[in-house]
C-alpha cells in the first residue's frame, strides 16, 4: 500500500504537496476501504444461506464455467 501511496497520491495533489495532504489522502482511502469492506462481510453473511443452497452453487458452478469456455473460445478465434 506504500507503494500506491507513493506512486499515485502524488500526482494529485502536485509535486510539492506538504506531506499532511498525503495522509489525509492516505487516510481518506483506508476509511473508504473499510467501510466497502465492511459493507461487503454483512452483505455476504446475509447472503450466505443462499449462497449455500445447492440449486444456486450449481446455476453459478455453471455461469462460471460458461463464462470461462466464452472466454477461452474468444482467445481460440483471435490467435487464429
Amino acid at each position: 500500500m506504500l507503494a500506491l501511496y507513493l506512486a499515485v497520491l502524488p500526482q494529485f495533489v502536485g509535486g510539492a504537496a506538504p506531506i499532511g495532504a498525503l495522509l489525509a489522502f492516505a487516510l481518506n482511502h483506508a476509511v473508504l476501504s473499510l467501510a466497502y469492506l465492511l459493507v461487503l462481510v454483512a452483505a455476504l453473511d446475509r447472503a450466505g444461506d443462499l449462497l449455500s443452497r445447492r440449486a444456486v452453487r450449481r446455476w453459478l458452478d455453471g455461469l462460471t464455467g460458461a463464462a470461462l469456455l466464452s472466454f477461452g473460445a474468444r482467445l481460440a478465434a483471435e490467435c487464429t
